[in-house]
């Protein structure tokens, strides 16, 4: 089984007044229930698989909410036996706790200001049969609902669902309820008052449903406006990124919903997103690093972690991205610090530069003239008893009013790579998810 690691995790209501914490012996943050610290236990010693975590809420206008007493705990609720771990909480102003748990049995799990449970939303896939784990691993029955996801990642590491997702607290006809929308489009909506959950699009009432979209589109547009005024404090962080102390900074977490938000802006068409979109393009942040089946050799492709959404948001909406590249190609070591290969950047012309690209053109000649593709796409095939690879690079052109996507098809041969086709198609990124999911994927 692939190592599993749950640090502690806290976090404080909008307006200041609540915190949730999660924290485990095996942290070395506090001892078990009865008093004792684990000693030589393998989770404590190598801070994998950690379990028998404590939950608290705690005031935070009690004057001193550590002290032995327990003033300001408001509550306090132990991990069961058969719960995973934690690996995100929230907390609402109103002191709504929701948990999400990870593992092999996830959930999520809202907790009442009074220390209740009052919901619990199993996750679960469409398609899991043929990856289940073995029978001695499988969870026991379990309460709760079944949320069943359709592109669920299950994993050696557990199940996967939560990246670029958008979770948010929101009050509709005066009664509390909480919204967790995957970045692929799939909504859990659970009413608190009531601990009923929602768990697809069929079971929400539209007008909840609209209530629910109406606070998301509210919440990206100040979450965006907020994050750009921060925008130098988030550049200092990406460039120490290999600190020591850098997972440990408290505006990661928020910098890492950027992504999310600005998925959202292109999903909900958000104009008013426009100038945020303009200031996160130009951020470079390297997200991923794969080889590169076109260039072969030692050239790896590094994939950017914002511009990708912003430039798919920035063209469902009708505008131009500047054409910071989405990609870059270097040598090297994959992850590590390495020369990029220089490409020409931000080309006013460079609809009628991909004029002159032609089949047989080398990889780097490509790229000289035309600079980083929009999109880039691999995929295997096998020959006799090997197997060899394809790439494929999207260039996208606005016309008028109207798009254009260029495609260029790059086929593997031995030790070789030959760009095989280039034809325009139509760009069906404009209707599907495909693209944007791909670029959410890494």
């Amino acid at each position: 089984m692939t190592a599993i690691y749950y640090p502690d995790c806290e976090a404080t209501s909008e307006d200041g007044r609540y915190t949730l914490e999660a924290r485990s012996p095996h942290n070395g943050t506090i001892p078990y229930r009865d008093g004792r610290m684990p000693m030589d236990e393998f989770p404590a010693k190598y801070r994998q698989h950690q379990r028998n975590f404590r939950y608290r809420l705690l005031d935070n206008r009690a004057a001193d909410r550590t002290s032995p007493d327990g003033m300001g705990v408001i509550w306090e609720r132990w991990q069961p036996l058969r719960e995973n771990s934690p690996h995100e909480v929230v907390v609402s102003p109103a002191g709504w706790a929701v948990i999400r748990t990870h593992g092999f049995a996830p959930e999520v799990i809202a907790v009442g200001p009074d220390g209740r449970d009052r919901a619990r939303v199993r996750i679960a896939g469409a398609d899991w049969d043929r990856d289940e784990p073995d029978e001695d691993e499988k969870p026991k029955a379990r309460e709760g609902v079944d949320w069943v996801l359709h592109r669920a990642s299950f994993s050696t590491a557990g199940v996967y669902w939560a990246g670029d997702s958008w979770r948010f607290f929101f009050e509709h006809d005066s009664a509390p309820y909480f919204s967790w929308r995957t970045a692929w489009g799939e909504r859990l909506v659970i009413d608190l008052g009531k601990g009923v959950p929602y768990t697809g699009e069929g079971q929400v009432p539209p007008e909840l449903h609209r209530a629910a979209t109406d606070e998301e589109r509210r919440l990206v547009v100040q979450f965006l406006a907020g994050m750009t005024l921060r925008m130098e404090e988030v550049r200092a962080l990406i460039s120490r990124r290999v600190a020591e102390n850098y997972a440990e900074d408290p505006l990661l977490p928020d910098t890492f919903r950027v992504r999310a938000a600005i998925h959202l802006v292109g999903v909900h068409r958000l104009r008013e997103c426009v100038p945020y979109l303009r200031a996160w393009e130009a951020v470079d942040w390297m997200s991923y690093s794969t080889s590169s089946t076109a260039l072969r050799r030692h050239w790896s492709l590094d994939g950017q972690m914002f511009r990708p959404v912003v430039h798919h948001a920035l063209k469902l909406l009708g505008e131009v991205p500047r054409g910071f590249p989405t990609y870059y190609f270097g040598a090297g070591e994959f992850g590590v610090s390495r020369e990029r290969m220089h490409m020409p950047e931000l080309l006013a012309d460079r609809r009628d530069r991909a004029a002159d690209v032609q089949p047989g053109m080398a990889a780097a000649d490509v790229l000289g003239l035309v600079g980083s593709p929009d999109f880039v796409r691999q995929w295997s095939r096998k020959v006799g008893k090997r197997y060899e690879w394809s790439e494929v690079w999207e260039y996208d052109f606005i016309e008028g009013e109207s798009w254009t996507t260029l495609r260029l098809t790059w086929d593997q041969d031995g030790q070789a790579c030959r760009l095989t086709a280039v034809e325009p198609v139509p760009p069906d990124w404009l209707d599907s998810d495909e693209r944007v999911s791909e670029y959410l994927r890494h």
